[in-house]
């Protein structure tokens, strides 16, 4: 399939349309005659302006900049440029920047309540992903503690599972053994050393190289990376497993949230209800567009069987045993109520 070069990697075909979504929303906010904007938000991100996230952002700064008629100004700043990982949470919640999405993985460091989205198997399908994630009484129990330490979760912004993909193929938990992978976050590091693997801790921006001077031997990466990084070129059997869902909750830090006009809250509020709408077809497309691009370039992308799905789950129930005191069995029970 036809691609088109990027500076963090590539597009596929039929993605092509996340390159002028993005220049145009870039474009567009040098509106004539509009106002002076009186908030700011800065708006870090750790990811590219061409992946799912960067493109939800960028829908919502267009949203919100013509809602207000550019009293708000949305700056976006991607592929790390100010913070990554944790200190980007941490960022917020001092105030040091007044928003962002960050996946879902380093949640847990400010809030250990939050291994509860990271359990293996947690969100088995897609459906039962968006029913937890859409139930605000479920999302206020378990950001509550963020609340204490000064940032607001205003929703979640889905995205796609983090699947493995490496040189050789995988079907049974046990062909993880002896393997360097990429994880990401405290649980998805020890199911994947429950596996027999070596995990091996990274950001986003440092995947590439990593693979590239044979520092690891795989990764699990959400699955439209594996074309967006070229990863194929290198890697050529990808498992797509649902054992680890992600997304990426809005974060804003609560002082400055509390400080908006409640006209400006319910614009900024609404602007994420909409993005996180239109991101549900979004991941879909790019993930049927992506499944296409690696098997024309040799990739063999199994589709993870429900049976094999049962017994990666199975191995991994001592992760469950472990956090559940963690995480606090009424958390649990109300997940397990989505199943």
């Amino acid at each position: 399939m036809n691609q088109s070069p990027d500076k963090g990697g590539c597009e596929v075909n039929g993605l092509g349309y996340l390159r002028g979504a993005a220049l145009g929303a870039m474009a567009m906010f040098l509106v004539d005659g509009a106002e002076a904007a009186s908030v700011e938000i800065r708006f870090p991100g750790e990811y590219s302006s061409t992946l799912p996230a960067g493109i939800a952002n960028l829908e919502f700064q267009k949203i919100v900049q013509e809602k207000s008629n550019g009293e708000i100004e949305v700056k976006l700043f991607f592929d790390g440029s100010l913070y990554k990982g944790t200190d980007l949470l941490q960022a917020v919640l001092r105030g040091d920047v007044e928003m962002s999405t960050l996946i879902s993985p380093y949640w847990p460091a400010i809030s250990p309540r939050l291994y509860i989205f990271e359990l293996p198997y947690a969100f088995p399908t897609i459906d039962v992903f968006r029913k937890a994630t859409e139930d605000p009484d479920f999302l206020k129990e378990a950001y509550a503690e963020v609340e204490q330490k000064g940032g607001v979760v205003l929703g979640v912004l889905p995205n796609e599972y983090l699947v493995p993909g490496t040189k050789g193929p995988i079907r049974s938990h046990e062909d993880f053994k002896g393997l360097r992978l990429r994880s990401l976050g405290t649980v998805n590091l020890e199911i994947l050393r429950n596996w027999g693997a070596t995990p091996v801790s990274l950001t986003f921006t440092e995947i590439l190289p990593a693979i590239q001077q044979g520092l690891i031997e795989g990764m699990n990466v959400p699955i439209e990376v594996y074309a967006n990084l070229k990863l194929y070129e290198t890697l050529k059997e990808v498992n797509y497993a649902t054992y680890s869902a992600t997304f990426f909750p809005w974060i804003v830090n609560k002082q400055w949230w509390d400080g908006l006009s409640e006209e400006h809250r319910q614009i900024i509020q609404e602007a994420v209800r909409t993005v996180n709408a239109n991101q549900w077809d979004r991941i879909k497309k790019i993930k049927e567009d992506t499944m296409a691009t690696l098997k024309s370039n040799g990739v063999n992308l199994h589709i993870q069987t429900p049976e094999e799905a049962k017994e990666w789950r199975a191995s991994a129930q001592p992760i469950w045993d472990k956090y559940k005191d963690i995480v606090g069995p009424g958390l649990i029970e109300k997940l397990q109520s989505f199943q």
